[in-house]
């Protein structure tokens, strides 16, 4: 079965096509759904072709943006999801989202039509509720530990606060099993000059797991084959293939997992550290065993809580919220509301 993942994030987009991950950078400012137009069409054309098929799929497309935002997209490109055999999942919470729902309580309970345009000090000269009451409720972060990115988002203070560390060698995991065995399996030729494969191919793979030193490839100086596909090591930013994956950055290092989460909170900037009082895990890397240790690691500095599915919700765990002091109709924050997350967010 061939398989297509699109996750779109707020710092990079992914596509893994038939176990082939290209990465690119991403930029939120341009708006979801300029996002998601762009990971769609940077796919090869091959496979774009392939996605709008009536008879290809099935695809699990997995994203951190609304369903909606896809849902339009695809209508332009004349898409219909249900005869591709499209799936369309959502993580369990994402900060827009979060910022949303946040944006609605205190809309509904102070009035405040441009709550985020104003400054921290005018909330606690005239408004100190605000201010207690964003700190109770919204002094929590989410730490996204993916496999090759982990992501902490904090909002604090009324403010979407978010640090990023990068795996730059892409777990090493893609390295050593996918572009392994796209070696070792070839029926051709994997180098240019064959009589040199063996004492290259260690010399790569060597360099690649080890250096923490930027490395640079020249164009076309190895070239990798396997049947009719042609896989190269280049510094171009339009190949979308192989050479994304794991060529292309710049610092290649050999970081485990445990470490790149101790990282990640060592480099949380302060006010992240002082107001948060708790932590969401949620990511890849939560559903393996050691999830425990990153969980013991952590307490040190957060109170944590496992998130691991869907079902629990945007705001499992934050019960502080008072639903009964509500001062607006919610149809009145949906029209005055939406427009305000709408200039500063999207």
């Amino acid at each position: 079965m061939k398989s297509l993942s699109l996750d779109l994030g707020s710092y990079s987009y992914k596509a893994c096509y038939n176990q082939i991950e290209s990465s690119y950078p991403a930029q939120y400012a341009r708006g979801a759904r300029s996002v998601i137009g762009q990971a769609f069409t940077a796919l090869p054309q091959m496979l774009r072709c392939e996605v709008q098929s009536p008879f290809s799929g099935p695809y699990p497309l997995n994203f951190d943006v609304l369903t909606q935002q896809l849902t339009d997209y695809f209508s332009i490109l004349q898409v219909d999801p249900t005869q591709t055999g499209l799936k369309c999942t959502l993580p369990p919470f994402t900060p827009l989202q979060i910022q949303k729902e946040f944006d609605q309580k205190i809309f509904e309970m102070y009035g405040f039509s441009s709550l985020f345009r104003a400054p921290g000090l005018y909330f606690a000269q005239y408004a100190p509720d605000v201010v207690e009451f964003a700190q109770t409720n919204a002094s929590y972060a989410i730490m996204d530990i993916g496999n090759s990115q982990q992501t902490l988002s904090c909002f604090a203070y009324q403010n979407i606060i978010q640090s990023s560390i990068r795996r730059n060698d892409c777990g090493g995991q893609l390295l050593s099993q996918q572009l392994g065995q796209s070696l070792k399996l070839s029926e051709q030729p994997l180098l240019k000059k064959s009589t040199d494969t063996p004492i290259l191919l260690q010399n790569i793979f060597q360099l690649l797991m080890t250096s923490q030193q930027p490395i640079h490839i020249s164009d076309s100086s190895i070239s990798f084959q396997k049947h009719d596909n042609s896989f190269e090591f280049v510094d171009k930013s339009n190949f979308y293939d192989l050479s994304n994956s794991f060529a292309k950055p710049d610092f290649i290092n050999q970081l485990g997992s445990l470490q790149l989460v101790q990282n990640s909170v060592h480099n949380t900037p302060s006010v992240i550290k002082q107001s948060v009082k708790k932590v969401f895990l949620t990511g890849g890397l939560t559903k393996f065993a050691f999830a425990t240790r990153i969980e013991n690691d952590l307490k040190s500095e957060f109170n944590v809580q496992i998130i691991k599915g869907e079902e629990n919700g945007i705001l499992k765990g934050i019960e502080n919220f008072d639903d009964e002091k509500v001062k607006v109709k919610r149809s009145e924050y949906l029209e005055q509301g939406w427009e305000v997350c709408r200039r500063r967010f999207w």
